[in-house]
């Protein structure tokens, strides 16, 4: 650089189209020896070039312009503030050797952009870039576009730079605490609900819950509407106190008496539950986390230790599940009315081992292999088998029983109950039915690997994408189908599977038996040892972007988009090629300035 008299204005700062007179860059463009760089001294920049500078240097977005085939850097302030402590050595390097660790990176963009006329950009590109504090990791929004001169010429390169560094590490951090916490709700044995806002609409339930409620379709529904049972049995009344309060409720032991079932049953169950109050940063309650556990059977065994048998019996009659009871050596001795009722037998033809006559011949063996494993390891028993009833039809149920001990431990009772989930259980079959004709019908291409990128299971669409059979690509590893140039970035992202990441927009390509490849988007999650992933054939999609572009750039017909008022925001290279109007001359006009009046 040389050294400019700040009273005597550069040519540049003379022309047609002064720099901005408060832009920090404005005045080290002016002082450059640009004579050193293959831009050639600034008196003796074309017209274009001053132009696009001007109107860069106005810009408040952080904006690069790279000249020529070297990519000589000249950028505004707002690009300054990006390049961090690589400024101000960065104007009027070649941008291959100012940004060295992306040299191959810009060295496609100028030579898709520059020597090709063509436009790239990239959403959420990640790239590794040394700013003056060392390599870090950022994502940036890029949009590139070439600069033509007189006649067609190509100058340069224009690029747009926004960092969405911030915005993907927040968006990342937010899907994968909802995932978590989905995982966790899922999995949690106690039965969990999210309640939002004071009517207290459903935002969230777990598995636990909707076995609670008998599986009703309660998201986004409010208490009163999704669950009237719970409204007459004074639970919305509770709600509306802690919302307002801001005080958590808790109780053991609650009954809840959900709404009659198709098959006339009225489920009663226990429960210790809280309604938690969940307030935002200023202390206002916006919602309701409902957490508590089913303790129908403790509390049926608790009944039966503080009660007699005759006491313990009436309550056992009164529940509308089915009651039964064992000594210790397992043979049925007792069973209420509902049992009876439900199966058209009386209670003396299921004593002992009799009762395993009505369970379902298939179900049989199983339900009594786990009935003596809980006998003999006074462990809780539960199963779900199915059972006869009067009319002969055999009915999913869900079979629990709890020993009963003495002071010393002994057991000295099982107290079991039979409860009807067989519309729950058709519903679980039909679920299953659902997520494979899914897998079998989906267009996209589904596949399962583990962490060493070793493929278990694709579906039917990787014949129809690929031509490879399933038989065929169980068993290898994805390399033995990609694109030798993207084994490595591909590994790179199966490690990020593997620590726990997640994929979104992850671009690979896969061969097909019959030669070529084709270009997949994927979306990916890490479970349990597996990567689960999906890929969408964007082949043909990114054909048709880049022979548009090629159209728009190469088309002899003048092309202009503007809005309905006429504002001219953009316009192809035979605009300028017809009519002599440069880009920076045209856009931002109506388009009535270059019609002549009549």
């Amino acid at each position: 650089m040389h050294d400019a008299d700040p009273s005597q204005p550069s040519s540049f700062q003379t022309g047609s189209l002064a720099l901005k007179g408060d832009s920090e860059l404005a005045t080290l463009i002016a002082a450059f020896d640009w004579s050193s760089t293959s831009l050639g001294p600034i008196g003796n920049w074309p017209e274009t070039v001053t132009s696009i500078v001007a109107m860069m240097l106005h810009s408040p977005l952080p904006i690069v312009t790279l000249w020529g085939e070297d990519g000589v850097m000249i950028y505004n302030d707002a690009y300054s503030e990006f390049a961090g402590g690589r400024h101000p050595r960065l104007l009027g390097s070649n941008v291959r050797e100012g940004w060295p660790e992306v040299a191959d990176f810009n060295d496609n963009v100028v030579r898709t952009v520059f020597q090709q006329g063509r436009t790239l950009s990239y959403k959420d590109q990640e790239l590794t870039l040394d700013r003056g504090a060392g390599p870090a990791q950022l994502w940036l929004n890029l949009d590139y576009s070439p600069i033509v001169g007189d006649g067609g010429t190509p100058l340069g390169v224009i690029a747009i730079v926004v960092e969405t560094t911030a915005k993907v590490a927040a968006d990342r951090q937010l899907r994968d605490e909802r995932l978590r916490l989905q995982q966790m709700y899922e999995q949690a044995p106690s039965f969990m609900a999210m309640l939002e806002g004071p009517e207290h609409r459903f935002t969230l339930v777990n598995e636990a819950y909707q076995q609670l409620i008998g599986h009703r379709d309660i998201l986004g529904k409010p208490v009163a509407e999704a669950l009237p049972d719970a409204v007459q049995q004074g639970y919305l009344h509770i709600l509306d106190d802690v919302f307002a309060s801001g005080q958590a409720f808790r109780t053991s032991g609650a009954r809840f008496e959900a709404q009659a079932r198709t098959d006339g049953a009225s489920p009663t169950r226990f429960v210790d539950f809280v309604f938690q109050p969940i307030a935002d940063a200023a202390g206002k309650v916006t919602g309701i986390f409902v957490d508590g556990i089913d303790v129908t059977d403790r509390i049926v065994a608790q009944e039966a230790i503080r009660a007699s048998e005759a006491q313990f019996r009436t309550f056992a009659q009164a529940m509308p599940n089915h009651v039964w009871t064992a000594p210790p050596n397992g043979l049925l001795d007792w069973f209420n009315e509902r049992v009876s009722e439900y199966s058209g037998r009386e209670p003396q033809e299921l004593l002992g081992a009799r009762w395993t006559e009505i369970v379902h011949p298939d179900d049989r063996d199983d339900a009594v292999l786990q009935w003596q494993a809980a006998l003999a390891s006074g462990e809780r028993y539960q199963t779900e088998f199915r059972i006869r009833n009067a009319a002969g039809e055999d009915r999913w149920h869900l079979v629990r029983a709890l020993p009963i001990r003495s002071d010393d431990g002994e057991i000295v009772r099982w107290i079991g109950t039979n409860t009807d989930i067989h519309e729950q259980k058709l519903a679980e079959v039909e679920t299953a039915r659902d997520r494979d004709r899914l897998w079998s019908l989906s267009q996209e291409l589904m596949l399962v690997c583990d962490y060493e990128g070793v493929v278990t299971a694709v579906n039917p669409s990787a014949k129809r994408l690929l031509g490879w059979s399933e038989g065929e690509m169980i068993g290898k590893t994805l390399s033995d189908f990609l694109h030798p140039d993207d084994i490595a970035k591909t590994a790179a992202e199966v490690g990020k599977l593997a620590r726990g990441a997640t994929t979104l927009a992850f671009e690979n390509r896969y061969r097909c038996r019959e030669g070529g490849y084709r270009l997949l988007d994927w979306t990916a999650v890490p479970d349990s040892g597996r990567i689960h992933a999906i890929g969408r054939d964007i082949t043909e999609e990114r054909r048709a972007t880049r022979d548009r572009d090629r159209i728009w750039n190469l088309s002899p017909v003048l092309k202009v988009v503007a809005s309905r008022e006429g504002v001219i925001s953009a316009v192809n290279p035979s605009w300028t090629s017809a009519l002599g109007w440069h880009f920076g001359e045209t856009i931002g006009r109506s388009i009535l300035d270059f019609v002549e009046p009549m």
